[in-house]
């Protein structure tokens, strides 16, 4: 079993059981998606995954995951972090919960797979993929999954 440390104040969590996902988040849907009631206190580890475009008609068929546009026709050879899945309660991006938990920012995947420990505020989290723009022209979509932390 892997130890990783998650916060810079030396917190270390542990992966254990999966408790639901991965699941489908539309790109091209304006809504948060309910994923999961989080307990007040309790740690959980979110794992954001996969690649969508924000696009119609781009020169590649993505272009983002979780954190980071990476397609080159837009940015260039160096990905940006964009912060494209949104979590709400709490309401955070994973990119931003990656700095939050480590002390410094994403770094970029090209597995596209990024993971970060949540505190449960005794909601259900929720999830979409973030388009400061419109949606109507996006495709695909990213995954979430939400395992115990320990």
């Amino acid at each position: 079993m892997v130890i990783v440390k998650y916060f810079p104040d030396s917190l270390y969590y542990q992966k254990r059981a999966l408790l639901v996902g991965p699941i489908s988040i539309q790109a091209d849907w304006t809504d948060p998606q309910d994923i999961l009631f989080l307990d007040a206190g309790r740690p959980y580890i979110i794992v954001g995954e996969g690649t969508c475009s924000l696009w119609d008609n781009p020169p590649e068929p993505d272009g983002v995951d979780s954190c980071f546009v990476y397609a080159k026709w837009r940015i260039g050879d160096t990905p940006q972090i964009w912060g494209q899945l949104e979590l709400v309660d709490p309401s955070i991006h994973l990119s931003e919960l990656i700095e939050k938990n480590t002390g410094k920012p994403a770094e970029y995947n090209p597995s596209h797979i990024y993971e970060a420990v949540v505190i449960g505020e005794g909601k259900t989290l929720k999830a979409r993929v973030y388009d400061g723009g419109g949606y109507s022209d996006n495709h695909g979509e990213l995954r979430i999954s939400v395992y115990q932390a320990v």
